[in-house]
């Protein structure tokens, strides 16, 4: 850990109270100067550090700037900052973890972008990130040969999702099987996640999922294309909590941590099924050149849709290159 990780930490375990520079020094075992050098690079990171002669230095409030160091403070661990980047603007989050993959970045490694100018989502589509209105992040997932998250990890983070946003929020999102998330009958997040095999191996060698949230809506409105499909979190005013944005992100990668860890679906299945917005309602899924209809009854714990057919029987169809749309009435 860093002169400036340590301090970090110090200072939250201690926040609302003012350490000195000396007491801090001995604490840590390092020289005032280097306490001081420490406290001026967690304030370029946008940490909000006040100081008081004879009193020291103290953490205030979060101003919501999203820095590796803000995001670390909210997550109660100085060490994640270090598996953190945030960038002004970006292509792709995606492309870029991807390139960072390749070269052998740990798994964890996160990049966050306040706008992507080329994002993209499933089958190809664009994904709309104008700046200061969303979030959009990607993490890199290292699976071991036995896991069973790569089958379904997609279908996982989509629940990841909604917990975060319920938790910060209070508002629940509901789930377009696979993985896209709703609010009042509007997409307002959506989830893309690109794997490289390892064919010696026969296995993946790595994921990279992308998360991208419509917070808040964007000025001048959504693109013609997207206007009567896409929403946001908070399609009116913004929230008067300047630190929201923070604080969803910080929730966001915790849970997207975690999910490396997981089985995959199979340790979030009921919650799957209990946010999705498509059982009971009847439905048209293409497939290429086939096209099936019949009514959501429901997932089996491997996540595929079990379509209920007009003859009765019951139909067991797995995610991939498919599109699904609710019938007309």
């Amino acid at each position: 850990m860093q002169s400036y990780q340590e301090v970090l930490k110090l200072l939250h375990e201690n926040q609302g109270n003012y350490l000195s520079g000396e007491e801090m020094g001995t604490r840590l075992g390092i020289s005032r100067g280097a306490i001081w050098k420490a406290i001026e690079t967690l304030r370029r990171q946008g940490i909000r550090i006040d100081s008081k002669n004879r009193c020291g230095y103290a953490i205030l409030a979060a101003d919501g700037r999203l820095t590796p160091s803000a995001i670390a403070l909210e997550l109660g661990d100085a060490q994640a900052a270090e598996h953190i980047t945030v960038y002004d603007s970006l292509p792709s989050t995606n492309t870029l973890l991807r390139e960072e993959a390749l070269a052998g970045a740990p798994a964890g490694r996160t990049i966050i972008a306040d706008t992507q100018t080329g994002g993209r989502g499933r089958m190809g589509r664009s994904f709309f990130s104008p700046p200061g209105s969303g979030i959009y992040l990607s993490v890199l997932y290292r699976p071991t040969p036995d896991s069973t998250l790569p089958q379904t990890i997609t279908m996982a983070a989509s629940v990841v999702i909604a917990q975060a946003i319920e938790a910060v929020t209070g508002q629940s999102v509901g789930i377009k099987w696979v993985n896209d998330l709703y609010l009042d009958g509007l997409k307002i997040a959506g989830i893309l996640t690109e794997a490289s095999v390892n064919i010696e191996a026969g296995g993946v060698d790595h994921m990279v999922l992308g998360v991208g949230i419509n917070l808040y809506a964007p000025e001048g409105g959504f693109p013609e294309d997207i206007k009567d499909i896409a929403g946001s979190l908070y399609p009116c005013d913004k929230p008067t909590d300047p630190t929201l944005r923070l604080r969803l992100t910080a929730a966001l990668i915790k849970g997207l941590w975690q999910l490396g860890h997981s089985r995959g679906i199979g340790d979030y299945i009921e919650d799957y099924r209990a946010r999705s917005i498509l059982i009971g309602e009847e439905v048209i899924i293409t497939a290429g050149n086939r096209q099936h209809r019949g009514q959501v009854i429901g997932f089996d714990d491997a996540g595929h849709l079990l379509l209920g057919n007009p003859d009765g029987t019951v139909q067991n169809i797995s995610s991939g290159e498919i599109t699904l749309r609710i019938a007309p009435h």
